[in-house]
C-alpha cells in the first residue's frame, strides 16, 4: 500500500498510490446507506483519494463479486451522469479541443474478460459494460473479469463514482513524477461522505441508531423475545427493533395534498430503506450460518445483495422524481408527531405511567423498564415538542 501525504486546501490529505498501476475495487455495504468503494491498494479506507501518474495507464478490476450494481464511472466532477455533468469521454474535453474534435481525449476503456467492449470512436465500452451490472448476481459473476483501463493526460483532479448509485464518487488526484500536480481539492465534492453511528456500525445499518429501543421514538412490539435467546440472537434483535422502529417512525407521512405518487414515494423510501438494512444485518454475520459453498445459501446471499444494490437504485430513482417534479424529500414529509409511549412506566410501578408524569414535571427524570428515562418516552407530557392534538390522540389511542 503507497499512500502520498498531501499538504494543500487548508487540510491534510492522504492520497493511496496503486501497485503496479492497479487498483482493485470492492464494497464495502455497510460503510453508507449504499455501500462505499474500497481499494485492495488503499487497505480499509473507504472512497480514498487515489492518485494516477500523468499519462501512465492504469487498470481498475472490480473482479470481486461486491462489485454487482457498481460498476465504475469517470467525471471531471463529482456524480458524473446522476447530475448531468460532464464525464470522461472520447469528445469531452475542459481544456483541449483538439481531442474532442478527433475523439482522443482522456477516457476509460471497458473490458470483459480482456476483451473491449466498444467499437472505438465515441464507443469506448460502456454502454455494454454498464447493463451487465443489472444481471442477476450469479449469471454477472458467471460471466467473468471486469476491468476499466484510463489513462489521464489532463492535470485537473477528477472523480471515480458508481454509474447506477448517486454519491459515490472519490477523488482522482494527477501525479508528476510522484508529486501532486494540484493540492488544492477542485472540483468540490459537494457533499460530505455517510458515517454509520457506533451503534450502525456493530449492526451493519445505517441511519437506525437514533431507534433502539432506549431511544423510546417507538412504544410497539416488533420482536417478541422469550428469554432463551442465545446472545447473538440478543443482539441481532437489538439491530432489528432499531431498524423497524426507524421505518415505522418515518413512515408517519403527512398526506400530499393532491398526488398519490408523492404519498407513495414519501412512505416507500423508509420501507426500501428497511429492508436494506434487514438484509444489511443478515449479511454483516451471514458467516455462521450461510455458506457461500451451499447451494442454497449461496441463493440467500445473493437475495440479501439483490435487496441492498437493487432498493438503494429504486431509492435513487424514487428521490431523483421528487427532486425533477419540485417536491418535497421523504425526510420533509415526516409527521411532526409527537406522542407519548403507551407502554412506558415507571420501573416496578405500572400505574405510574405517561399521564402520572404529565402532573408534575420533575417526574420526567423517572426512570422506566430498560433505564428508558420519562422525558425520552413521554415527550409530549414533558413538553418536549409542538404536536396536532387530535393526530397526537388518535395515534396513541
Amino acid at each position: 500500500m503507497w499512500w502520498i501525504l498531501v499538504l494543500g486546501g487548508g487540510a491534510d490529505a492522504q492520497v493511496c498510490r496503486a501497485i503496479n498501476n492497479t487498483f482493485t475495487a470492492k464494497i464495502n455495504p455497510f460503510a453508507s446507506s449504499t455501500g462505499y468503494y474500497t481499494f485492495d491498494e488503499c487497505g480499509n479506507e473507504t472512497q480514498p483519494t487515489i492518485g494516477m501518474e500523468l499519462g501512465v495507464e492504469y487498470t481498475f478490476k472490480q473482479t470481486d463479486a461486491s462489485n454487482w450494481y457498481h460498476p465504475l464511472g469517470f467525471a471531471y466532477f463529482a456524480d458524473g451522469a446522476h447530475e448531468d455533468v460532464d464525464e470522461l469521454e472520447p469528445g469531452i474535453s475542459l481544456t483541449n479541443s483538439s481531442c474532442a474534435d478527433n475523439l482522443t481525449c482522456q477516457s476509460p476503456i471497458y473490458y470483459l474478460n480482456g476483451e473491449f467492449l466498444g467499437a472505438g470512436g465515441e464507443d469506448f465500452g460502456l454502454d455494454a459494460y454498464e447493463p451487465d451490472f443489472f444481471l442477476p448476481r450469479g449469471d454477472w459473476i458467471e460471466k467473468g473479469e471486469y476491468e476499466v483501463k484510463l489513462t489521464l493526460d489532463e492535470t485537473n483532479d477528477v472523480f471515480y463514482f458508481c454509474h447506477i448509485h448517486n454519491e459515490m464518487s472519490g477523488r482522482i488526484k494527477v501525479l508528476v513524477d510522484d508529486v501532486i500536480v494540484s493540492e488544492e481539492d477542485r472540483p468540490a465534492l459537494g457533499y460530505e461522505y455517510e458515517v454509520p453511528s457506533d451503534f450502525d456500525a456493530g449492526c451493519g445499518t445505517y441511519g437506525t441508531g437514533d431507534y433502539q429501543e432506549s431511544g423510546g421514538l417507538c412504544s410497539d412490539t416488533f420482536l417478541c423475545l422469550d428469554g432463551n435467546e442465545s446472545d447473538v440472537m440478543v443482539e441481532f434483535s437489538e439491530c432489528l427493533y432499531a431498524t423497524d422502529c426507524a421505518m415505522d417512525y418515518l413512515m408517519r407521512t403527512e398526506i400530499h395534498d393532491t398526488n398519490p405518487v408523492v404519498a407513495f414515494i414519501h412512505q416507500m423510501i423508509p420501507h426500501h430503506d428497511n429492508a436494506i438494512n434487514m438484509a444489511k444485518i443478515l449479511l454483516k454475520i451471514q458467516g455462521d450460518w450461510l455458506d457461500a459453498d451451499n447451494e442454497n445459501d449461496a441463493e440467500m446471499i445473493d437475495v440479501l445483495w439483490d435487496i441492498i444494490n437493487t432498493q438503494n437504485h429504486q431509492i435513487d430513482i424514487m428521490q431523483n422524481w421528487l427532486e425533477a417534479f419540485g417536491y418535497d424529500s421523504e425526510d420533509s414529509a415526516v409527521c411532526s408527531l409527537c406522542t407519548n409511549s403507551a407502554s412506558w412506566y415507571k420501573t416496578g410501578d405500572p400505574s405510574k405511567d405517561c399521564d402520572w408524569v404529565s402532573e408534575w414535571e420533575p417526574r420526567c427524570d423517572t426512570k422506566g423498564e430498560g433505564a428508558i428515562l420519562a422525558s425520552a418516552a413521554c415527550p409530549l407530557a414533558c413538553g418536549e415538542c409542538a404536536v396536532n392534538t387530535a393526530v397526537t390522540v388518535a395515534a396513541s389511542g
